[in-house]
């Protein structure tokens, strides 16, 4: 076991700390691919008083969901065997849930269900009361995994939304119809830290950072009227960058002197607060279509969209500075017309 144990670390050593998790993990669930033939039969039964074994793939080491005689729920264990005799027994979890997952590769958690409800066991060698953790209290849960991040999404009564799967508490509120509908957004330790404070703060439901800037900028929506704003967390205080009236906005671009703001499905244009200050407000009505940005000679030119053609306008001083009939942004005229940055341009 030992030659197994360090050809196993040897594989994987460029990742330095992860390796060691990695092979203390595996140890703790019994030593993955290290396994004897598995014990079956009637005497594999009766040394463990079960009436049935679920072994988990080879992939997941020695464990094994055992249901005892007598009873419809499940427990999580990892055996020690050997010539067809359990000589030890380790109990993950005890004989208690519907149904529980089995811990493979790199998994850091599984899914467990009780009384038709789902709980998260977290991987025992990384958190010491991981059983007493499990809360089963969500009506469905998914596990993606994408870009080497674990997220879950959750359902509790007919909403879904995503979780923090380590504390079990929600990063997006269960508001969506349909699970396909929740953002996977990731949230580092300290959005996560400042989540209840800021959601509290603007009378939010939904919280959404510019992860781009990392400057502690985040979009709301109100938890009453439904309507999007944006702010900027400064710790003492938050900032309002634009107010909560707007059926969804974009975030500023890096330097961006605006951005866009919707209702009713219309686009309308937005001053940066870091540009104008107090000054910052909305110069373009949400009466467009789309819009799309230019650079003409190194000056910031936008075209909008309105009633299906195309022209171009004054983003600063919210003017239309072309006619509105042409049918692609291809098709627009150099715009030669003189794009202030500031009012005493």
């Amino acid at each position: 076991m030992v030659k197994e144990h360090a050809m196993i670390l040897g594989k994987i050593e460029v990742n330095g700390v992860l390796v060691a998790i990695i092979a203390f993990a595996l140890d703790f669930l019994g030593g993955a691919y290290l396994s004897a033939q598995r014990p079956e039969g009637r005497d594999f039964l009766r040394q463990l008083k079960a009436k049935e074994v679920q072994w988990g793939p080879e992939s997941c080491g020695d464990q094994a969901m055992v249901r005892p005689r007598g009873s419809k729920r499940w427990g999580l264990f990892v055996l020690d065997y050997g010539d067809n005799k359990v000589f030890g027994i380790d109990t993950l979890l005890p004989p208690a849930y519907d149904s529980i997952g089995f811990f493979c590769d790199l998994d850091r958690f599984v899914f467990v269900k009780k009384d038709g409800k789902y709980g998260l066991f977290l991987l025992p060698s990384e958190v010491h009361d991981a059983a007493e953790r499990i809360d089963c209290r969500f009506d469905a849960l998914q596990h993606i995994l994408e870009d080497g991040e674990d997220y879950v999404k959750a359902k509790q009564g007919k909403g879904w939304g995503l979780l923090d799967w380590f504390t079990q508490t929600w990063l997006i509120e269960p508001v969506y119809a349909q699970a396909e509908e929740v953002p996977l957004v990731y949230f580092d330790s300290w959005m996560q830290s400042i989540l209840p404070e800021i959601k509290s703060g603007v009378d939010a439901d939904l919280v959404f950072f510019d992860g781009g800037n990392g400057d502690g900028v985040f979009k709301a929506r109100h938890k009453v009227t439904g309507k999007w704003g944006m702010f900027q967390y400064g710790g003492s205080e938050i900032q309002t960058l634009i107010p909560m009236e707007y059926d969804s906005l974009r975030f500023f671009p890096f330097n961006g002197m605006y951005t866009a703001v919707y209702t009713g499905g219309n686009v309308g244009i937005y001053l940066s607060y870091w540009s104008y200050g107090a000054d910052a407000h909305q110069t373009l009505p949400c009466a467009y279509e789309d819009y799309k940005r230019f650079s003409a000679d190194g000056v910031s030119k936008l075209a909008m969209k309105k009633n299906g053609k195309w022209g171009w306008v004054d983003w600063l001083h919210g003017t239309e500075k072309s006619e509105f009939r042409y049918e692609t942004t291809d098709d627009l005229p150099y715009p030669y017309f003189k794009q202030d940055y500031y009012e005493e341009d």
